[in-house]
Order: structure tokens, then sequence, then C-alpha cells
């Protein structure tokens, strides 16, 4: 039986970068022998600025990164252009969630593929912490595998903050692409605080989507669960309120392990 190839699907948050340190330390076995960014396109501006950085100590510990991305192209250009794979809000409910699957999954997925063939076993190590055990679920193709080796050694997320900082490194935000409805009333107000460039191009995002709901199926979409116009409900003006990151965590329908880490 052919062996599998362990890889680690790195979100560009602290607890995926604790666990890219921890296993440069020889603290997770067996060790990732790749590590995988899935660049979605509609990353947040922190995220891809700290990358090359992170990705400049993974090389000097004798961690490989490769940015990988989706052969749809960029996520938010697939949203204006095409359709909604995100899960925005409606009157009667939430939309189904596909961008996780093609934009990260299957980005992970093919790019092993591409380098050690087809039909290769994988283990994907993943980055929940024990705070989130709850959130566990296996991978969907048989053959696959994943693991959550912060889970195995019962670390939250405020010790992944510290590990980071052992490392000499800057506590990335909470990862998520500056776009996803599945972020936390909270997380929206610090992003509009934190990010207003980034939080511009959301509601820029969020007005198109609707508008484009309304001619086409007379109902409205939304990507705040308040189902309001991110417009009226946050400002930028806000910088002085909200300068830390979301402490409640996120809606728990995103995908675990792949997004929010």
């Amino acid at each position: 039986m052919t062996a599998p190839i362990e890889y680690l699907a790195f979100g560009g948050g602290a607890p995926s970068l604790a666990l890219a340190i921890l296993n440069a330390w020889g603290e997770i076995t067996p060790r990732a022998e790749l590590i995988i960014f899935a660049d979605t396109g509609a990353e947040q501006t922190k995220t891809m600025e700290l990358l090359p950085l992170y990705e400049s100590w993974f090389a000097e510990n004798g961690l490989e990164m490769v940015v990988a991305k989706s052969k749809d192209g960029p996520l938010d250009d697939y949203v204006r252009e095409r359709s909604l794979p995100i899960p925005v809000f409606t009157p009667g409910g939430m939309g189904q969630r596909q961008c996780t699957d093609k934009w990260k999954i299957r980005v992970c997925r093919d790019e092993i593929k591409k380098r050690y063939g087809r039909n290769i076993p994988m283990v994907a190590q993943l980055g929940l912490t024990y705070d989130e055990v709850h959130r566990v679920k296996d991978a969907k193709v048989k053959r696959d595998r994943n693991r959550w080796p912060l889970i195995e050694k019962r670390l939250k997320r405020d010790a992944c903050d510290e590990i980071v900082k052992m490392a000499g490194l800057p506590v990335p935000p909470r990862s998520a692409c500056y776009m996803c409805p599945l972020r936390s009333n909270h997380g929206w107000k610090v992003i509009a605080a934190q990010a207003p460039a980034d939080f511009d191009k959301a509601v820029e995002i969020d007005e198109l989507i609707r508008e484009r709901s309304m001619a086409t199926r007379g109902t409205p979409v939304y990507l705040s669960d308040h189902r309001k116009a991110l417009r009226r409900l946050y400002s930028t003006a806000q910088a002085s309120m909200f300068t830390a990151d979301d402490p409640t965590g996120d809606i728990e329908a995103c995908e675990p392990g792949y997004c929010h880490t």
C-alpha cells in the first residue's frame, strides 16, 4: 500500500502558524512534508502581507510552503462575475456554502496530486484548537485522513499566540476572506476598524450581490447575518472602539480546519 503524504493546511492565522512552528521544532510527528496555503484571491490584506515573512521562517527551519490557487480563479472575481458560492443570508435563511471546498480543500488536494501523483492517500494536518474539539470531522474521501495535532496536545487558541511569539514572529489576525459571511458581528466591527480597505471591498461585494439578486430573483441577500447592508451596520470610523480580534469565535458552519485558522 502506498504511504500517505502528510501536509499542513495553512490558513494564515495563529493556530495553523503555531502548528507549522511545532512541526519545525520537531514537536509534531510525523512531520508535515509540505505546507500548503490555498490562496482564495480574497484573503485579508494583513494575511497576505505577513505571508512572505512566515514563508521565509518556514524555509529557514526546513519546511517548504507552497501557495496554491483554485482553477476557478479568485473567489471575489467569481462572486462578482458568475455566482454565489459563499453562504450569504436571505430573508428565509442561509445559502449553501461551496467556497471552502472549491477554494481551500480541492486546492490542497490538487497540489498534492500534482506533486506526488493521483490516488495518493493524504493526511491533512488541520489547525483546530482544543477549545474547538467538538468541530472535528473526518476527511470526505475515505482513503484520506484528517489530523488535529493541536487538539492532540490539548492546546487552546491563546496557547497558539504564545507559540508564535516564542518563535519571534508577529501574531496574525484571525484568517478569513475579507467578505466572509461567517464572520461574527464583532468580527465585522473589527475588520471595519482595523482593515478599512478590506471592509470597503466587502461593502462593494455586499451591495453588488444584493442588487444582482433583486434584479434576477426579487430577493435581497446579505453578507451580515443581521440581514442589513454592511454600510449601515458598521463603520470604518470605529477604530478606537474595536481594536481586538474577535474573542467569540466565528459561526461554526465554517469547514473546520481550512478556514479561520
